[in-house]
Protein backbone atom coordinates (compact mmCIF):
# COMPACT_ATOMS: atom_id res chain seq x y z
CA UNK A 1 0.00 0.00 0.00
CA UNK A 2 2.68 2.45 0.76
CA UNK A 3 4.92 2.24 -2.71
CA UNK A 4 1.34 2.73 -4.00
CA UNK A 5 0.64 5.59 -2.36
CA UNK A 6 3.79 7.13 -3.12
CA UNK A 7 2.95 6.50 -6.80
CA UNK A 8 -0.31 8.32 -6.80
CA UNK A 9 1.36 11.03 -4.71
CA UNK A 10 4.15 11.14 -7.75
CA UNK A 11 1.22 11.07 -10.04
CA UNK A 12 -0.48 14.27 -8.76
CA UNK A 13 2.67 15.90 -8.35
CA UNK A 14 3.52 15.38 -11.84
CA UNK A 15 0.03 16.43 -13.19
CA UNK A 16 -1.05 19.32 -11.14
CA UNK A 17 -1.22 21.66 -13.99
CA UNK A 18 -2.48 19.27 -16.63
CA UNK A 19 -5.18 18.81 -14.55
CA UNK A 20 -5.81 22.43 -13.73
CA UNK A 21 -5.46 23.57 -17.24
CA UNK A 22 -7.90 20.87 -18.31
CA UNK A 23 -10.19 21.66 -15.40
CA UNK A 24 -10.65 25.16 -16.23
CA UNK A 25 -11.05 24.54 -20.19
CA UNK A 26 -13.88 22.37 -19.40
CA UNK A 27 -15.49 24.47 -17.33
CA UNK A 28 -16.05 27.69 -19.25
CA UNK A 29 -19.44 27.96 -20.03
CA UNK A 30 -20.94 31.18 -19.19
CA UNK A 31 -19.58 34.45 -18.62
CA UNK A 32 -22.13 35.12 -15.68
CA UNK A 33 -19.83 33.46 -12.67
CA UNK A 34 -17.73 36.79 -11.73
CA UNK A 35 -15.85 34.92 -9.44
CA UNK A 36 -13.91 34.05 -12.28
CA UNK A 37 -12.80 31.99 -12.23
CA UNK A 38 -12.96 29.01 -9.18
CA UNK A 39 -10.22 27.09 -10.77
CA UNK A 40 -8.03 29.90 -11.09
CA UNK A 41 -8.57 31.67 -7.87
CA UNK A 42 -8.72 28.09 -5.75
CA UNK A 43 -7.38 25.58 -7.75
CA UNK A 44 -3.89 25.19 -5.99
CA UNK A 45 -6.08 25.00 -2.97
CA UNK A 46 -8.43 22.42 -4.13
CA UNK A 47 -5.74 20.57 -5.65
CA UNK A 48 -3.73 20.31 -2.29
CA UNK A 49 -6.45 19.01 -0.26
CA UNK A 50 -6.33 16.02 -3.17
CA UNK A 51 -3.47 15.56 -2.63
CA UNK A 52 -3.36 15.41 0.96
CA UNK A 53 -5.83 13.08 1.02
CA UNK A 54 -3.71 10.11 0.05
CA UNK A 55 -1.81 10.80 3.60
CA UNK A 56 -4.87 12.11 5.66
CA UNK A 57 -7.27 10.57 7.58
CA UNK A 58 -11.17 11.14 6.41
CA UNK A 59 -11.49 12.81 10.08
CA UNK A 60 -8.08 14.93 9.34
CA UNK A 61 -9.15 15.87 5.31
CA UNK A 62 -12.79 17.40 6.59
CA UNK A 63 -11.26 19.59 9.17
CA UNK A 64 -9.65 20.86 5.91
CA UNK A 65 -12.18 20.69 3.74
CA UNK A 66 -14.81 22.65 5.94
CA UNK A 67 -13.62 25.70 6.32
CA UNK A 68 -12.28 26.27 2.73
CA UNK A 69 -16.12 24.75 1.20
CA UNK A 70 -17.91 27.29 3.50
CA UNK A 71 -15.47 30.33 2.37
CA UNK A 72 -16.40 29.88 -0.88
CA UNK A 73 -20.16 29.56 -0.54
CA UNK A 74 -19.89 33.28 1.69
CA UNK A 75 -17.92 34.57 -1.35
CA UNK A 76 -20.75 33.33 -3.82
CA UNK A 77 -23.26 34.56 -1.70
CA UNK A 78 -21.65 37.77 -1.28
CA UNK A 79 -21.53 38.20 -5.37
CA UNK A 80 -25.24 36.91 -5.34
CA UNK A 81 -24.08 34.18 -7.69
CA UNK A 82 -26.27 30.74 -7.31
CA UNK A 83 -24.72 27.28 -7.33
CA UNK A 84 -25.65 25.99 -9.90
CA UNK A 85 -22.55 26.31 -12.22
CA UNK A 86 -20.38 25.68 -8.99
CA UNK A 87 -21.65 22.02 -8.47
CA UNK A 88 -21.38 21.28 -12.47
CA UNK A 89 -17.69 22.68 -12.57
CA UNK A 90 -16.86 20.63 -9.17
CA UNK A 91 -18.48 17.27 -10.92
CA UNK A 92 -16.26 18.43 -13.94
CA UNK A 93 -13.01 18.45 -11.88
CA UNK A 94 -14.18 15.31 -10.32
CA UNK A 95 -14.48 13.54 -13.28
CA UNK A 96 -11.82 14.16 -15.15
CA UNK A 97 -9.18 13.69 -12.37
CA UNK A 98 -11.01 9.73 -11.70
CA UNK A 99 -10.95 9.64 -15.12
CA UNK A 100 -7.06 9.98 -15.07
CA UNK A 101 -6.34 8.13 -12.13
CA UNK A 102 -8.07 5.02 -13.65
CA UNK A 103 -6.21 5.15 -16.65
CA UNK A 104 -2.96 4.78 -14.41
CA UNK A 105 -3.79 2.76 -11.93
CA UNK A 106 -6.86 0.61 -12.89
CA UNK A 107 -4.96 -2.61 -13.20
CA UNK A 108 -4.31 -2.45 -9.39
CA UNK A 109 -6.14 -4.22 -7.16
CA UNK A 110 -5.07 -1.86 -3.72
CA UNK A 111 -6.32 1.27 -6.01
CA UNK A 112 -9.96 1.72 -5.15
CA UNK A 113 -9.68 2.81 -1.74
CA UNK A 114 -7.03 5.49 -2.92
CA UNK A 115 -9.85 6.75 -5.42
CA UNK A 116 -12.44 6.95 -2.89
CA UNK A 117 -10.08 9.02 -1.14
CA UNK A 118 -9.98 11.68 -3.97
CA UNK A 119 -13.98 11.71 -4.67
CA UNK A 120 -14.38 11.84 -0.87
CA UNK A 121 -12.62 15.25 -1.33
CA UNK A 122 -14.71 16.51 -4.18
CA UNK A 123 -18.03 15.27 -2.02
CA UNK A 124 -17.48 16.59 1.19
CA UNK A 125 -16.63 20.25 -0.42
CA UNK A 126 -19.74 20.30 -2.20
CA UNK A 127 -21.56 19.09 0.89
CA UNK A 128 -20.15 21.39 2.80
CA UNK A 129 -20.60 24.87 0.47
CA UNK A 130 -23.73 23.81 -0.54
CA UNK A 131 -25.29 23.21 2.53
CA UNK A 132 -23.42 26.64 4.26
CA UNK A 133 -24.30 28.47 1.07
CA UNK A 134 -28.39 27.69 2.21
CA UNK A 135 -28.21 28.14 5.48
CA UNK A 136 -26.82 31.18 4.72
CA UNK A 137 -29.57 31.76 2.22
CA UNK A 138 -32.16 30.81 5.21
CA UNK A 139 -30.79 33.21 7.57
CA UNK A 140 -31.48 36.47 4.70
CA UNK A 141 -34.82 34.92 4.42
CA UNK A 142 -35.79 34.40 8.07
CA UNK A 143 -34.18 38.15 8.83
CA UNK A 144 -36.04 39.72 5.68
CA UNK A 145 -39.49 38.34 7.20
CA UNK A 146 -38.62 39.57 10.37
CA UNK A 147 -37.82 43.02 9.29
CA UNK A 148 -41.04 42.97 7.12
CA UNK A 149 -43.23 41.69 10.22
CA UNK A 150 -41.82 43.95 12.33
CA UNK A 151 -42.47 46.78 9.96
CA UNK A 152 -45.90 45.86 9.18
CA UNK A 153 -46.65 45.93 13.16
CA UNK A 154 -45.45 49.13 13.32
CA UNK A 155 -47.30 50.20 10.43
CA UNK A 156 -50.31 48.66 11.95
CA UNK A 157 -49.90 50.80 15.14
CA UNK A 158 -49.98 53.99 13.39
CA UNK A 159 -52.75 53.30 11.56
CA UNK A 160 -54.50 52.56 14.72
CA UNK A 161 -53.18 55.61 16.68
CA UNK A 162 -54.16 57.89 13.46
CA UNK A 163 -57.75 56.34 13.24
CA UNK A 164 -58.33 56.67 17.06
CA UNK A 165 -56.96 60.30 17.01
CA UNK A 166 -60.03 60.63 13.73
CA UNK A 167 -62.27 59.32 15.94
CA UNK A 168 -62.06 61.85 18.68
CA UNK A 169 -61.82 64.77 16.34
CA UNK A 170 -65.09 63.35 14.54
CA UNK A 171 -66.70 62.25 17.89
CA UNK A 172 -66.76 66.49 18.92
CA UNK A 173 -68.60 67.88 15.98
CA UNK A 174 -70.94 65.03 15.51
CA UNK A 175 -71.87 65.81 19.30
CA UNK A 176 -72.09 69.42 17.85
CA UNK A 177 -74.83 67.96 15.11
CA UNK A 178 -76.90 66.30 18.11
CA UNK A 179 -76.96 69.12 20.27
CA UNK A 180 -78.86 71.34 17.23
CA UNK A 181 -80.76 68.00 16.46
CA UNK A 182 -82.18 68.46 19.24
CA UNK A 183 -82.34 72.14 19.53
CA UNK A 184 -84.32 72.00 16.11
CA UNK A 185 -86.92 69.29 17.97
CA UNK A 186 -87.41 71.69 20.52
CA UNK A 187 -88.38 74.27 18.27
CA UNK A 188 -90.03 72.49 15.13
CA UNK A 189 -91.75 69.81 16.52
CA UNK A 190 -93.29 68.58 13.44
CA UNK A 191 -90.14 68.68 11.36
CA UNK A 192 -90.27 65.82 9.43
CA UNK A 193 -87.05 63.11 9.64
CA UNK A 194 -85.50 64.57 12.57
CA UNK A 195 -86.47 61.51 14.57
CA UNK A 196 -84.79 59.73 11.36
CA UNK A 197 -81.64 61.79 11.68
CA UNK A 198 -81.50 61.62 15.21
CA UNK A 199 -81.69 57.63 15.30
CA UNK A 200 -78.78 57.34 12.97
CA UNK A 201 -76.68 60.16 14.88
CA UNK A 202 -77.25 58.17 18.09
CA UNK A 203 -76.03 54.73 16.41
CA UNK A 204 -72.83 56.34 14.64
CA UNK A 205 -72.39 57.74 18.36
CA UNK A 206 -72.49 54.06 19.96
CA UNK A 207 -70.12 53.06 17.29
CA UNK A 208 -67.78 55.34 18.04
CA UNK A 209 -67.59 54.92 21.87
CA UNK A 210 -67.64 51.14 21.19
CA UNK A 211 -64.12 51.85 19.13
CA UNK A 212 -62.67 54.04 21.64
CA UNK A 213 -63.66 51.40 24.32
CA UNK A 214 -61.63 49.15 22.57
CA UNK A 215 -58.28 51.26 21.27
CA UNK A 216 -57.75 51.89 25.47
CA UNK A 217 -54.62 50.49 26.31
CA UNK A 218 -56.12 49.40 29.93
CA UNK A 219 -56.15 46.03 30.57
CA UNK A 220 -59.50 44.46 32.28
CA UNK A 221 -59.15 41.65 34.31
CA UNK A 222 -62.17 39.53 34.54
CA UNK A 223 -62.89 38.09 38.25
CA UNK A 224 -62.07 35.06 38.92
CA UNK A 225 -65.63 32.51 39.21
CA UNK A 226 -65.38 29.32 40.73
CA UNK A 227 -67.24 26.32 39.51
CA UNK A 228 -68.11 23.72 41.28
Amino acid sequence: MIPLRNDIVSFLEKNKEPFLMSWEKQTIITGKDSINDFIFLYGDVMYDLLYKSIILTYEEMNLLIEPFAKKIARDRMIEQIGMGEFVYKINIGKTILCKDLLQHFSDIGDFPPFLDRICHVFDKFLFYAVTHYTDIKDQIIEEKNQYITSTHHERLTLLGQMTSSFVHEFRNPLTSIHGFVQLLRSEHPTLPYLDIIANELEQLKFSISQFLMLSKKEIIELEKTSFP
